[in-house]
């Protein structure tokens, strides 16, 4: 009867960490799907841009997203983020290749990634090189992820080396 309860307990203990394991798994695929979403998500985002598609781009803001471009004032709000994507488009056509580097996820997700390319002013047809670090906070809204929070700027290597002392 000894033998027995001890095969018992074993059998309810290997059941359990079975469980864990199940649970555990699927919580690992379930931030899996939610990563390769977010990167789906910021990938049709990135297209839209090169598509100077000011539609497909507000698609992925919500109400409260607020954008922050380079040299320019931040824009807050939908109505705010379609004048300066007007301004952005009426000027610029971009062509420029994106890299995510690093997703963190929890209540909201975190997208760092580089933007390298070329950015053609159209006044002039000058094609402008560009090199760009990005930041991308996204929230999920109705069931969608939403870019909360987008910025971007130049990366170290076209900024001018800090004068020495």
């Amino acid at each position: 009867m000894k033998g027995q309860m001890n095969m018992r307990n074993v059998t309810w203990i290997v059941v359990g960490l079975s469980l864990q394991s199940a649970a555990a798994s699927s919580a690992t695929g379930g931030k899996a799907r939610e990563i390769n979403e977010i990167n789906e998500v910021v990938g049709r985002f990135f297209e839209a841009l090169n598509d100077n598609n000011i539609s497909a781009v507000l698609s992925f803001y919500h109400d409260g997203s607020a954008y922050f471009p380079k040299n320019h004032p931040a824009s807050r709000g939908i109505g705010e983020i379609s004048k300066a994507y007007q301004g952005l488009f009426g000027g610029v056509r971009l062509k420029v290749s994106h890299q995510i580097r690093n997703v963190s996820l929890g209540d909201i997700a975190v997208v760092e990634s580089d933007a390298t390319g070329s950015v053609t002013v159209l006044a002039s047809g000058q094609v402008v090189p560009t090199n760009v670090k990005e930041l991308l906070v996204l929230r999920k809204i109705a069931n969608a992820w939403k870019v909360d929070r987008y910025m971007f700027n130049d990366n170290e290597e076209q900024c001018p080396a800090p004068a020495k002392p």
